[in-house]
């Protein structure tokens, strides 16, 4: 399961859509707002998650990572609780939108030869 953080922006759905298209589940988190684009409306509640969260806050974010038993985080967004949560020992896989949806769509490739 990967975790995109502001995942309602323009980045975090299109980064999603990747990640969709590579096979994985997502969780995309929001603040605020909330839509569903239409290259995304089939996959909600099926493959997309959508969660609250406030990012600034570690107990939420750990607490969502492993509600979801999420194993990737993509930060499109604020990720400071996360980065936080690293430095004290977190071992989950954080990278920016381009290094994990390239790094996992590889891997997710490799895996299937």
């Amino acid at each position: 399961m990967v975790l995109i953080t502001g995942g309602m922006g323009f980045i975090g759905l299109h980064t999603a859509r990747k990640f969709l298209d590579a096979g994985e589940n997502v969780i995309i988190t929001r603040f605020r707002t909330s839509r569903e684009p239409s290259f995304l409306k089939d996959e909600f509640g099926k493959r997309v998650i959508v969660e609250s969260l406030d990012t600034t806050s570690p107990f939420d974010c750990l607490s969502l990572v492993r509600k979801h038993n999420v194993d990737s985080i993509v930060s499109s967004g604020d990720a400071g609780a996360f980065r936080a949560l690293a430095r004290r020992g977190f071992s989950g896989q954080h990278a920016g939108p381009r290094q994990s949806a390239r790094g996992r769509a590889s891997r997710s490739r490799a895996a299937s030869h």
